[in-house]
């Protein structure tokens, strides 16, 4: 399908069993070292975006696209020179992939459901064919198979998994240190965090099929049976290529699995957002997930909830969403919340069509405060993993002796919904004379008119100011930036908070400014002085961002002022 653009405790606080979670954890990432040979970086395949800019062009259906999206996931060495875009290092989720396939598995050709039933399911004849069903267990014995029975030559069974294989597509030794991971994957996700049991669960041992292919790939899927519709994961052998790739692996596809459990309302992108982000929760020294953060970070205007197995830069940015989700457990409302989401999405009927704007409202949070609060901590990503995320593009620099500077939207960067351009002032600029440093926002009409624009002050990495510039109903404000000196940088940064097919336009100029007068002599500086463009003479361009939310780093906007207090880390 296209990519969607239209938005439908205490710091340091240590989690319940953290010694017990610890001396497991260095024994699932010890056993790789002996147990999995280090051939190679685990690779995923790259398109170059060549398959979307086809399908726009209408060189290709949506079927071949979802053909070529499908080999560029499960068959790169097949593709057609023209999408062959290289191998990049790291492993791929297929999940989302592998729902648009069986949504459109009648549209395929007989030879291309065969191909992809080889890859997807080996065990079967048709990807959609019924499941081999077995008959329920009885009594209080605990799970001793899956609901689908073996399915390969080979298997190591745990408590809650049957990671199964057939011939010598791997070791027995690394078949069980993907059956460690999985098992402690179970551990912190539903003992620990409390995510809700996949189904079936309490009668069968989970499906974790490993499958042939080598590269970085892994998918998460249900099929009906008995009367359930049951997670399995497959996973291919280059995803146990070195290092602790399987580990994140297996955390995340575990979280599709239950994800599955809550039903269908979210938006896909938040699916994957979730599950990228739950890494951290389960492997927090590892760090894997985040440079995948890049897929928002090297694209913030597209909309939040952006979405595409065809477009690679939309399919990436599902993945970097995730930093929304760390935004919500270190700065709103701490890791639970997360599961919380899933909680409440459960209520809800449809598919793919609950936005998070109206879940947070549903969940009794202000959502507005929370989107400034997120754009705000992205300007120098001051997350507790600060040094490991990738950098927000900068949309514009405007440094020392630039300003009076005046930009405008760009037609490949227009934010969309919810999505972000990042403006950025060197401090520098600020004079004796000029310490003030004054924006003029105009956000152009447009579709819709509902903007959000703030100054953030930031220093050494750290946001300390946050202007929130008031806008008339027609998107245009000025702020103003007290004493700009101070600071390292101050960004502008803007947002469409409405519903737009597009890309909206906008523009801005800003200039260094004398302080506004106090006290007696205010009534003697009404001067039009502050180097802006204006239709007022009011003494400071028909502004009243002396007025506006600028809030000092002893109190920051509320959910900003949490961050020093329920940052958390798995220590």
């Amino acid at each position: 399908m296209p990519r969607t653009s239209v938005i439908g405790g205490e710091f340091g606080a240590y989690h319940k069993g953290v010694v017990k979670k610890m001396t497991k954890m260095f024994f699932v990432t010890l056993v790789i070292g002996v147990a999995v040979t280090a051939q190679a970086t685990p690779q995923r395949a790259m398109d170059g975006g060549r398959i979307a800019m086809d399908l726009d062009a209408g060189i290709i259906d949506d079927v071949e696209a979802l053909w070529l999206s499908y080999q560029l996931q499960f068959e790169p060495q097949n593709l057609p020179a023209r999408y062959d875009g290289g191998l990049v290092e790291g492993w791929s989720c297929g999940t989302g992939l592998v729902m648009d396939i069986k949504d459109n598995w009648e549209r395929f050709t007989p030879e291309q459901r065969a191909r992809m039933t080889a890859m997807l399911a080996p065990w079967k004849d048709d990807l959609l064919d019924p499941a081999t069903e077995m008959e329920p267990p009885t009594g209080d014995r605990p799970p001793d198979d899956t609901c689908f029975g073996q399915y390969g030559d080979n298997r190591v069974q745990g408590d809650h998994f049957s990671v199964e294989w057939d011939g010598n597509t791997v070791s027995q030794a690394t078949a069980e240190s993907f059956l460690s991971a999985l098992e402690y994957s179970w551990d912190v996700e539903v003992e620990e965090l409390g995510w809700l049991e996949p189904e079936g669960s309490n009668q069968w041992l989970m499906l974790a099929y490993i499958a042939e292919g080598n590269y970085g790939g892994a998918y998460t899927t249900v099929d009906m049976c008995n009367n359930h519709y049951i997670p399995y994961i497959v996973a291919y052998e280059g995803s146990f290529f070195g290092g602790t790739w399987y580990q994140d692996m297996a955390c995340h596809e575990f979280n599709h699995s239950m994800q599955f459990g809550y039903g269908y309302a979210h938006e896909f992108w938040w699916w994957e957002a979730t599950a990228t982000y739950i890494e951290e929760d389960v492997y927090p020294f590892h760090n894997s997930w985040a440079p995948y953060v890049s897929g928002y970070s090297d694209n913030p205007w597209m909309a939040m909830n952006t979405s595409s197995q065809q477009e690679q830069a939309a399919f990436n940015h599902m993945y970097g969403m995730s930093i929304l989700a760390f935004y919500l457990d270190e700065h709103v409302a701490g890791e639970d919340f997360i599961r919380q989401t899933w909680d409440e999405s459960s209520s809800y009927g449809g598919s793919y069509s609950l936005a998070i704007p109206d879940l947070m409202e549903d969940m009794g949070q202000d959502w507005r405060e929370i989107y400034a609060g997120f754009i705000a901590t992205n300007t120098v990503m001051e997350y507790h993993d600060q040094s490991h995320i990738p950098d927000i593009d900068i949309e514009e620099r405007v440094d020392e002796g630039d300003i009076p500077a005046s930009g405008q939207s760009s037609s490949s960067t227009e934010p969309e919904s919810l999505g972000q351009n990042y403006i950025r002032f060197d401090a520098d600029s600020a004079t004796d004379d000029n310490p003030d440093l004054l924006v003029n926002f105009n956000g152009g009409g447009g579709e819709t008119a509902d903007w959000i624009a703030l100054l953030v002050g930031t220093d050494d990495d750290k946001v300390e100011e946050v202007v929130d510039i008031e806008l008339d109903e027609d998107a245009n404000g000025e702020g103003r930036m007290v004493d700009f000196g101070r600071f390292d940088h101050v960004w502008l940064v803007v947002s469409p908070m409405g519903y737009a097919d597009n890309g909206e336009d906008y523009e801005w100029e800003a200039d260094a400014v004398p302080a506004i007068a106090t006290g007696d002599d205010d009534d003697d500086d009404d001067d039009d002085d502050d180097g802006l463009d204006d239709d007022d003479d009011d003494g400071n361009g028909g502004c009243q961002c002396h007025n506006a939310a600028s809030i000092s780093a002893g109190g920051l906007l509320p959910l900003l002022g949490l961050m020093a207090l329920v940052l958390r880390r798995r220590v």
